[in-house]
C-alpha cells in the first residue's frame, strides 16, 4: 500500500469525524427521497413505463439515489475498519472520532506517546482508505 499524503490524511480525518452523523444524514436523505414531490408530466398521453406502486418506486429510487449511495457505502467502509481494529485501536478511533479528542490527548489518556498515537490514527486512516477504496 503506497503511503497517503498529508492532505488525504487530513481529508480522511475530516470524513471519519463525520462518521458518527452518518445515520442521521443516511436517514434524512431517505426522507428528501420519500417525500412525494408532484410533477406536471402531461404530455398528452398516458403515462406509461412509470412504475405506479409506492413500494417499487421507493425502492427504485433509492437505488438509483447517488448521494445516498455513496453515503451508505462510507458507513459501510467505516464499520468493516472498526472491525478490522483491535481493542487498542478501536478505543483510539472512539476517541478521535467519536468523541473529539486531539492527539494530544488520546495520548495522554492512553498513556502512549503522541508520536505513536499519530502513527495509530494514521494507520487506522489507511486501513479506511483501502476500505472506501482509495488504494
Amino acid at each position: 500500500m503506497d503511503s497517503l499524503t498529508n492532505i488525504e490524511y487530513r481529508y480522511l480525518d475530516i470524513v471519519l469525524s463525520k462518521y458518527r452523523h452518518l445515520p442521521s444524514r443516511i436517514a434524512r436523505r431517505k426522507l428528501e427521497i420519500e417525500t412525494f414531490h408532484a410533477t406536471d408530466v402531461n404530455i398528452g398521453g398516458g403515462k406509461t413505463n412509470q412504475v405506479t406502486k409506492r413500494t417499487e418506486w421507493l425502492v427504485e429510487r433509492f437505488d438509483s439515489d447517488v448521494k445516498l449511495k455513496g453515503l451508505e457505502c462510507q458507513q459501510r467502509a467505516v464499520e468493516a475498519t472498526i472491525e478490522l481494529l483491535d481493542d487498542t485501536m478501536k478505543r483510539v478511533f472512539e476517541l478521535r472520532w467519536i468523541d473529539g479528542y486531539t492527539p494530544e490527548e488520546i495520548a495522554e489518556l492512553t498513556n502512549s506517546t503522541v508520536k505513536n498515537t499519530q502513527k495509530r490514527l494514521e494507520r487506522i486512516m489507511e486501513i479506511f482508505a483501502d476500505y472506501w477504496g482509495w488504494t
